[in-house]
């Protein structure tokens, strides 16, 4: 539930205005690609994540 409204909050934002947008973008991008890597994330948060990116 967290990640869905980290990724429905970027969404909102129009731009990277500042440094502190843009490290909150970026961080979301690491650790949405560090937990695809987990082998042991589960399918769904897997399936999840996948459909937000796309």
């Amino acid at each position: 539930m967290e990640l869905k409204d980290w990724r429905a909050w970027l969404k909102q934002q129009s731009d990277v205005d500042n440094e502190g947008d843009w490290h909150l973008f970026f961080n979301y991008q690491r650790l949405m690609t560090a937990l695809l890597v987990d082998k042991d994330l589960p399918p769904k948060v897997m399936a999840e994540i996948i459909e937000q990116e796309i």
